[in-house]
């Protein structure tokens, strides 16, 4: 089962102030300055709201074994219970340490697995070193495996995106000859002549497009043969083959 490790982004929102377009700033009338310390105050409440790991709804449930368990079948780190602490002090509710910290550890002895490592280096999730020893034996190797099926993944998906990116190019191209020559044929005033590509440019698209097809079908055939074995090492379902869509 693939579960999803936190990433960093939420954390570093919450810990920058968002720009303010100058823009923004040059059109406010005057007037609206005398309110700007109500706005950030709406906004501070609302960015610490997004910020907290639990609503008020959560922190009120008592079920701190679930919201553990949760916990370490993400891959949390134990000081995720001192994130719940300051979320749950907005409603004057106290976690219980005990009950979290006996289903965190039966939630993170299923994301300590091999197969739960693969699958998260698979998926292109980080790990915060939280298994014990023993498990992280198993665990590491295996999500490091699955961080190089992770980056023919990558690979992958920014050569389709390249291909898509010429093919749409010289589709548009296409679209605007064929507009401006079908205007003429017709004995209709054509548009304003069309910017087309040059011949030089086209072959050279066209060229590029060949070499990363080729790429594409290399990389495709090597990420099917390098999952298919690491699925079965880790005792992971393999990934669903990869369709072109270019």
């Amino acid at each position: 089962m693939s579960t999803g490790t936190p990433g960093l982004s939420a954390l570093v929102y919450c810990g920058r102030q968002p720009a303010t377009s100058t823009h923004t700033q040059r059109a406010q009338p005057a007037m609206a300055h005398r309110f700007q310390p109500v706005a950030a105050t709406l906004s501070l409440a609302l960015l610490v709201t997004a910020c907290a790991t639990l609503d008020e709804g959560e922190c009120r449930s008592g079920d701190w074994r679930r919201l553990g368990y949760v916990d370490g079948l993400k891959g949390y780190a134990k000081s995720r219970l001192a994130d719940h602490d300051k979320a749950c002090a907005r409603y004057g509710v106290l976690p219980d340490p005990n009950a979290w910290q006996l289903g965190y550890i039966e939630g993170q002895m299923r994301y300590c697995t091999a197969r739960s490592g693969y699958e998260q280096g698979r998926d292109g999730n980080g790990y915060a070193d939280v298994c014990p020893p023993d498990t992280d034996a198993a665990f590491r190797p295996a999500w490091e495996d699955g961080r190089r099926v992770a980056a023919l993944l990558d690979t992958l998906e920014q050569t389709g995106d390249r291909l898509r990116e010429i093919a749409e190019t010289l589709a548009e191209d296409d679209r605007r000859s064929a507009v401006y020559v079908d205007a003429a044929r017709e004995g209709r005033e054509p548009p304003e002549r069309p910017v087309l590509l040059s011949r030089g440019e086209r072959r050279a698209l066209d060229r590029e497009y060949d070499r990363l097809a080729v790429d594409y079908e290399r990389v495709q055939a090597e990420l099917a043969e390098l999952d298919a074995t690491l699925s079965v090492r880790h005792g992971a379902p393999p990934l669903q083959p990869v369709l072109r869509n270019f």
